[in-house]
């Protein structure tokens, strides 16, 4: 028999009744939760496990938007310093000639 209340699990007492419907049994993706429902695409035990999966890929997808915006910020830096070596030597070959 496979429990279904574990700490992370939904309040649902009883797994989903077979009547007409097919029953699906995976594990939830982020507890391991036995998971038995109806739709075949479901990939989690209960709200909690569904919000500390969305949490998890909100960070993955900040973490790799603060990394282009380093690396453009390094790319603009960059720029700036050859920028500045290049007004210098400007401004130097006007006071020569001046």
């Amino acid at each position: 028999m496979i429990a279904f209340r574990t700490p992370l699990h939904s309040k649902n007492d009883q797994p989903p009744s077979a009547e007409g419907h097919a029953v699906h049994e995976t594990a939830c993706l982020v507890c391991g939760a036995a998971l038995i429902s109806r739709r075949s695409e479901a990939r989690y035990c209960g709200g909690r496990c569904r919000v500390i999966a969305s949490r998890e890929r909100r960070r993955v997808d900040l973490q790799e938007r603060l990394s282009q915006a380093e690396g453009a910020l390094a790319a603009a830096a960059s720029a700036l310093a050859e920028l500045r070596t290049l007004v210098k030597q400007g401004s130097e070959g006007i006071i020569r000639r001046g």
